[in-house]
């Protein structure tokens, strides 16, 4: 049995899809964000780019298909991953999208009793957010929020029990949502079950996303949104305390060559885990929002597995600890 988790990356042409409109743009802008990109960013809630598609992009960053690529052809793909130039910057690839600033963290992780109409858009807002690479990386990282295709709802969805596994508050937060918490559960089960083969599982899997973001942008309010913003901000803690240069394992690239960073984790219940961060081949331009000097890379999926699975055990470290001086 083959188990695939699916996410959205983009395409190698730089073609993205605005998510107001769901129509292509090949956006070329610099690092500043000027009031028309938030206003209109602002509006953006869970629509997506799922309509424009087949299917889901991104197959197969948690397969466990036997692989196809002998260790010199998964040498190479690493060594282009971290010798990779940089590509332009995010706004080419990722349209108006804003960087969640550190003051609006807060309000990200918990609900509002008597909320603004600016709140109401805020929680439900699509952004990115930092995610700090250790320093002997040549790069740094940021993750999405609310974007059902990538990122931290995404991941949210496709690996929710992994989630419930290791952030003992999840469950928890997830009762947050009131008279809707049975409804929405019966379909982010069927997003996350293993429910289907590898010969079906991304037309359902689809199908079963298309259904969650219709609840979503019709039926969910303040409430419901502000829930799902804190259980993202959980999982988004959960991995800024689990990347470190001390729990940084290795990478590894699967057989269609894409490449995933691998963190020793472990599980509320003391077991051990390893958590994997499937990630965008682009570099793109240093942002002054990620309070980070170094470029950056997108994290497009995040999700769990045993440190014996054989890709995990000794993956190659393309950034190794720096050795203290003798």
């Amino acid at each position: 049995m083959t188990e695939l988790t699916t996410t959205d990356s983009t395409d190698s042409d730089g073609t993205i899809i605005d998510s107001l409109t769901s129509t292509i743009t090949l956006e070329t802008a610099t690092d500043s964000t000027d009031e028309t990109d938030l206003e209109e960013s602002n509006e953006s809630s869970y629509s997506t780019c799922l309509c424009c598609e087949d299917c889901i992009k991104g197959d197969g960053y948690s397969s466990d298909l036997q692989d196809e690529l002998t260790s010199a052809e998964q040498q190479i793909i690493l060594d282009e991953y971290k010798t990779r130039p940089v590509d332009g910057t995010y706004k080419k690839y990722f349209f108006r999208l804003p960087f969640l600033k550190r003051n609006e963290e807060d309000d990200a992780r918990r609900r509002k009793e008597n909320p603004s109409p600016d709140d109401e858009t805020f929680i439900k807002r699509l952004d990115w957010l930092h995610v700090k690479m250790p320093n002997t990386f040549n790069y740094t990282a940021a993750i999405e929020r609310n974007n059902v295709t990538r990122g931290l709802l995404h991941s949210l969805l496709r690996h929710y029990s992994e989630w419930t596994d290791h952030i003992p508050e999840m469950s928890k937060t997830s009762r947050k949502l009131g008279h809707k918490h049975s409804d929405v559960f019966s379909i982010i089960n069927n997003i996350s079950g293993e429910h289907a083969s590898n010969t079906t599982v991304t037309k359902t899997t689809k199908e079963y996303i298309e259904e969650f973001e219709h609840e979503a942008v019709n039926n969910f309010k303040y409430r419901e949104n502000a829930a799902f913003s804190e259980m993202q901000m959980l999982i988004y803690d959960f991995i800024l305390n689990n990347t470190t240069e001390q729990r940084y394992r290795g990478e590894t690239c699967n057989e269609k060559g894409d490449v995933a960073v691998v963190f020793n984790t472990t599980d509320k219940f003391g077991t051990d885990t390893v958590m994997i961060f499937g990630m965008d081949k682009f570099v793109y331009q240093n942002n002054s929002n990620l309070r980070d000097e170094r470029p950056f890379r997108f994290i497009i999926t995040v999700f769990f597995k045993s440190p014996t699975t054989e890709r995990y055990v000794s993956p190659s470290k393309l950034f190794p600890p720096l050795q203290p001086n003798n």
